[in-house]
């Protein structure tokens, strides 16, 4: 590998490390609630059967995540992340940007974060998430 590859390599490691280690902290002093947003479903494995075959379907892999906590104000923020296509989801860091971008939950129903539009695959997630954050705070 050359010397380029191996720094982009480290500092890829390094930032990893880094969110994990701020997702903990984070964690540590909030009460959050993660739901990662699968696109779809792979199947796992063909087994023959008396009547055919049969088709065991498993979770696809991460493509982002939605992230949801009580701020210190008491209010319930929501955030969003989504992973390029042309990239590998790491889990921490998409939590990182979702808890770091999150807006007040009254707010989310504009659909967007930030000032960034929600991507039209997060739409029908992002609806159920509020649904199911709003059992989890009880507001």
């Amino acid at each position: 590998m050359t010397l380029t590859i191996q720094k982009k390599i480290r500092s890829k490691q390094g930032f990893v490390q880094e969110c994990t280690d701020w997702c903990k902290t984070f964690r540590s002093e909030n009460d959050v609630i993660i739901k990662y947003v699968r696109k779809g479903s792979t199947p796992v494995c063909l087994t023959e059967t008396k009547n055919g075959f049969s088709v065991k379907i498993g979770k696809s892999a991460p493509v982002g995540v939605l992230a949801a906590y009580r701020g210190k104000d008491g209010k319930v923020r929501i955030g969003w992340a989504l992973c390029r296509k042309s990239e590998k989801f790491y889990s921490k860091v998409g939590q990182r940007y979702a808890l770091e971008r999150a807006i007040p939950e009254d707010m989310m129903l504009e659909m967007s974060v930030a000032g960034r539009p929600i991507p039209k695959t997060l739409e029908k997630p992002m609806e159920e998430f509020i649904e199911r954050t709003k059992r989890y705070f009880k507001t």
